[in-house]
Order: structure tokens, then C-alpha cells, then sequence
């Protein structure tokens, strides 16, 4: 690996790219990126269910001064580590408890992604690289989405890029300095997510022993001051909230690692295929970009280092997740990082070389993307006017939206005929933030999109009851939960009827009054009692209380109801 590195470092010069800005590019990415994402950054509400669980158990930390426990809806959950939460809680210390304070440090970990990202491309294959990787990274639809929902992974992906490229520092040159560095982002990584985040290492390590960098990954995993950094700072929590909670660590090994992979416990199965068939979307608009030069690397996995660690980098963590029985998209975003980077490869082969080859391809590549671009845009304004009636205005974003992409295919075509390629490039760098330009500023999260169908925020909702009802009063949840109330209401609410397999209940972890009896406690409900409770679930309550409900307030399928004199006939 290192020796390519410098060779292809070396070629660079000859574009002659940003030859005045060398010094400030590192910043000027980490701005771009970081300002991309604090676009209209609160505008949408926080959406069910994971954000919302996420943002929930941020509040109460702030609310309660207990950074140790995360608590939801007043119940001990450690579902997670704490570092996730810990940031949204000083979001919403600085800001208040508000979509933009909770999510304020999203926009960060994305610049400092983009920023590994660059610095992995450019110690590869050159500062050029390591520009292109940024910016197909922070161009990427799946980029431009998830690093806008506050869950862990966005921050897993900053902390795992960082974890990577400090590997690849010391392996470049094995120094003391890059060995706490690297125990310390292993820290972090833990301290995100758990075993999930070291995913990236066994793939990695197997390609620094396959390049011969065996003697220094010895040197590197028997440093014990590393490894007692690890276990003070990665696993120290994970030991102290384990005592104070007997049970916990089955709940640790048993439900978050291996139930998680072999099981369907956590009720997020998809086929094996699934991240595969994620992947060219989640890259989009570089998917054609992505498959060749992905051609490319295979055939020069045995010759080229390069090749070798990015392959290898993607491959495992892939794998894995394929054949886990729980699937959410979120899982791959740390893969993001690679991917960018071997597509920038291929876009310095195909776009930057100057010989007719390299033209043909690229005028070729040109016109593929322009055509699925036009094709995309034509889908999504029709989807948007078959729905414009029931959805006016996700219609509106939908049409509009299509009819920039359309606009942006003809650019593309008209910069192919002018055989302009880096003209080509800047234009689909723009498809998905121009995109976001038309969505964002008009998007609440809770706009309905098809026939009932609706967006799965239920702010208006929730800031519907935190308004109308005063602090005493008493709430139960039935059949379902919202896992943002807390984070709109500030107010626990007991649960009834709520599946076993449900993340909400840790029964191991938590006291048996947490639990109550779906029928015993409806029969014996006390009328001051307000129910939050799904229009579906209200006949069948109904028949158990033996009474009618009145509904107070709603907002779709979700209801705030209180038992009625009207017996149910």
C-alpha cells in the first residue's frame, strides 16, 4: 500500500488542480460538508421510531443529570452506549429541546467523515482522490439523508473513519503516537456501538497481513497501554452500569450481539441480498462510476495494496450484515467511506487521464448517467402527479424535483457534446443537494404521501398534547408506544399491551412495576386517565374498558382519548 500511495501521489501534479488552496482544502471540505447537513437541519420533526427513541432518551438525560443510564419513557434502556445520547443531551442543553438542538452535532460528524474520507483518498491514490472521494461522498443520496436523522450511525461513521485512517497512518509509519490514536477511535467506536463498530478490523487485518504488514499489526495489538486505553475508556461503562445492573450483561451479549445476528428477534429481517441491492442507491448518482472502477479494483486485488485494503474493507463488514438476520439500512453507512473512495479511483482513470480511451469511456459514462438521471426525474414526476390529489404537497416536491433532474440530464448532455468532463462532474455533484434544495425548506416529516399512507414524524401531534394537557396528568400507552413523546412532552406514560419482543421492554434490567397487564389495568382504568392509543386498537379497548372512548385530540392513526359515560353495546 504505501509504496503506490507515494507513486501515485506523484502523478497528481500534473492536473494542476487547486494548486493555491492545497493548504486549506481539508478545511474547506469540512465546511462544505458540515454546512450541506445543517441546511434546514431542524425544519422536519423528529421521525418514529429510532430517531425518536434516540432523541427521547437524549432529553432525559438532560432533563435528569444522569449521563450514565439512558432512560426511555422513564425505563432503563441499554440498547445502546451513551455517547449517541451524551450529544444530543448537549444539543439541547445549548439549544433547547428541539429538533436543531438535538441533531446540532450531525453536521459535524459528517464533516469530519468527509474529512477521513479525504485524507484516506489522498494517502491512497493522491490528493486528487482525496478530493473526488469527499465529494462523491457528500453528493451520495444515502449521505445527504442519513446524516440528517439523529440515531448513532452517522457518528459511528465519523469515529470508524477516523479509526481506519489512523490504521492506515501507522501502517504507513509505524509510530507510538498512531498507536494510542488508533486504541483511542477503537474506544470511541465501542462506546457508539459496540462490537457492530470494530466490523471494519478483521477485513483490514487480513489485507495488512496478505501486503506483508504482519509484523506491524503484532506490534500494534500487543500494545498495552492501547489495550488498557480500551478498557478504561471503551469498556469502562459497559463494566460500571453492568454492576450496578445484575442481568445486564447477558442483555449485552445475549440480546444486542448474537440475537442480533441469528436471530429474528429484533424483527428487521430482510433477504441476503438486501444491502446489495441498497448499495447502488444509496450511492447514487456515481453508481455506474462505482461498478466500473469496483471492475477494476477486482482484477488488480493481487497486485495492487490499494485494491487489496479497499475490497477487503467493504467485503467483511458486507458479508456480515447480509447474513445477519436484522437489516437496516443505516448498518452499511460506514461503508460509504470506501465505496467513495474506490469510485473517485475510477473517476480519476476515466475523467482526469488524457488519451481517447479514457474520453470514450468517459463520454459513455456521461450519457448513462444523464439517461438514468432523466429517467429518475420522469419517474418522480409522475409518481408526484398520480398522487398530487392525496398528497399535494409531497406532489409538488416530487414534480418539481423531477423536472430538475431532467433539467440536470440535458446539462450533462450538453457538457458531453462540448467534451467538457470536469463541466460533466460539477453537474452531478449537484443532482441530490439541488434536490435536497427543492425538499427541504418544505418538509415537516408528517406531510401524507399515498392514500393513508403518511411521513413518520408525529410532532404536530405530540406538541398537540404537551400543549393541551397540564404535567399531573395521567397518560397509558396502549398496544403501541411513540417513542418521541418524551422527547416533545417532557412526560413519562405507563405502557399496556405492549409485544414482548418490543425494544421497550428490558424486563431483565428493570422493575416489574415498569410492566403492567394490558386487560387489568384497562378494566380498572381511572377516568382522569388519558389513553394514547392507535385508531385500530380502539374497538378492541373499548370491549375491554366496557366503555365508548372520545377522542380529544388526533393526527392520523394516533389518538389522545379519555373513557366516555356511553356504555359499548
Amino acid at each position: 500500500m504505501v509504496k503506490q500511495a507515494k507513486s501515485e501521489n506523484n502523478d497528481v501534479g500534473k492536473h494542476n488542480l487547486f494548486t493555491g488552496l492545497k493548504g486549506f482544502i481539508p478545511l474547506l471540505i469540512f465546511l462544505a460538508a458540515m454546512l450541506s447537513v445543517y441546511f434546514n437541519l431542524g425544519t422536519s420533526g423528529i421521525f418514529e421510531s429510532a430517531e425518536g427513541r434516540y432523541a427521547s432518551i437524549a432529553r432525559k438525560m438532560a432533563d435528569t443529570g444522569d449521563w450514565l443510564t439512558p432512560r426511555l419513557n422513564d425505563m432503563k434502556y441499554f440498547a445502546k452506549p451513551p455517547v449517541t445520547y451524551w450529544l444530543g443531551a448537549l444539543g439541547i442543553k445549548i439549544f433547547g429541546a428541539n429538533e436543531f438542538g438535538v441533531r446540532f452535532f450531525l453536521p459535524v460528524a459528517a464533516g469530519l467523515t468527509a474529512l477521513g474520507t479525504f485524507f484516506i483518498g489522498r494517502l491512497f491514490f493522491g490528493t486528487l482522490v482525496g478530493l473526488l472521494s469527499a465529494m462523491i461522498l457528500c453528493t451520495s443520496l444515502f449521505f445527504q439523508l442519513a446524516f440528517r436523522g439523529f440515531t448513532s450511525d452517522p457518528f459511528l461513521t465519523a469515529a470508524e473513519t477516523f479509526m481506519v485512517l489512523v490504521l492506515f497512518l501507522y501502517l504507513n509509519r509505524p509510530q507510538d503516537k498512531y498507536k494510542y490514536l488508533f486504541w483511542a477511535s477503537v474506544s470511541l467506536c465501542f462506546m457508539i456501538k459496540g462490537p457492530p463498530s470494530l466490523l471494519p478490523l478483521p477485513g483490514l487485518i487480513i489485507a495488512a497481513i496478505y501486503t506483508g504488514q504482519k509484523q506491524a499489526l503484532k506490534s500494534l495489538f500487543t500494545f498495552y497501554k492501547g489495550i488498557a486505553l480500551f478498557l478504561v475508556f471503551g469498556l469502562g461503562w459497559y463494566i460500571l452500569v453492568s454492576f450496578q445492573n445484575p442481568g445486564l450483561l447477558k442483555y449485552f451479549i445475549l440480546n444486542e450481539t448474537f440475537l442480533r445476528v441469528f436471530s429474528q428477534a429484533h424483527s428487521h429481517s430482510a433477504p441476503f441480498y438486501y444491502f446489495f441491492a441498497l448499495i447502488p442507491v444509496a450511492i447514487f448518482p456515481w453508481l455506474g462510476l462505482f461498478f466500473t472502477s469496483l471492475t477494476q479494483q477486482i482484477e488488480e486485488f493481487t497486485e495492487a495494496p490499494t485494491s487489496t485494503y479497499l475490497l477487503l474493507w467493504i467485503a467483511f463488514p458486507l458479508l456480515i450484515f447480509s447474513f445477519s438476520q436484522s437489516k437496516i439500512p443505516a448498518y452499511i453507512m460506514p461503508l460509504m467511506v470506501p465505496i467513495a473512495i474506490l469510485t473517485a479511483e475510477g473517476i480519476k482513470r476515466t475523467f482526469f487521464e488524457h488519451n481517447s480511451v479514457a474520453l470514450r469511456n468517459s463520454r459513455w459514462h456521461c450519457i448513462g448517467i444523464s439517461a438514468l438521471t432523466a429517467f429518475s426525474g420522469v419517474i418522480m414526476s409522475y409518481w408526484g402527479y398520480l398522487n398530487f390529489n392525496g398528497a399535494k404537497k409531497i406532489g409538488q416536491m416530487a414534480i418539481f424535483g423531477g423536472i430538475f433532474w431532467l433539467f440536470c440530464a440535458l446539462i450533462i448532455l450538453a457538457f458531453v457534446l462540448k467534451a467538457s468532463r470536469k463541466g460533466v462532474l460539477i453537474i452531478i455533484a449537484a443532482i441530490i443537494p439541488g434536490f435536497m434544495l427543492f425538499v427541504l425548506p418544505y418538509l415537516d416529516g408528517s406531510e401524507p404521501y399515498q392514500g393513508n399512507n403518511r411521513l413518520p414524524s408525529q410532532h404536530v401531534f405530540l406538541k398537540q398534547i404537551a400543549k393541551a394537557l397540564p404535567a399531573t396528568q395521567k397518560l397509558l400507552f396502549v398496544d403501541n408506544t411513540l417513542k418521541s413523546w418524551y422527547f416533545y412532552t417532557g412526560k413519562n406514560a405507563v405502557a399496556c399491551g405492549i409485544p414482548a419482543d418490543d425494544d421497550y421492554n428490558g424486563r431483565e434490567i428493570n422493575s416489574p412495576e415498569n410492566f403492567v397487564d394490558k386487560k387489568d389495568t384497562l378494566q380498572n382504568i381511572k377516568p382522569d386517565t388519558m389513553l394514547i392509543i392507535l385508531e385500530n386498537s380502539i374497538p378492541e379497548t373499548e370491549n375491554i374498558i366496557g366503555k365508548k372512548l372520545n377522542v380529544i385530540i388526533g393526527d392520523g392513526e394516533w389518538k389522545l382519548a379519555q373513557t366516555g359515560s356511553s356504555s359499548v353495546k
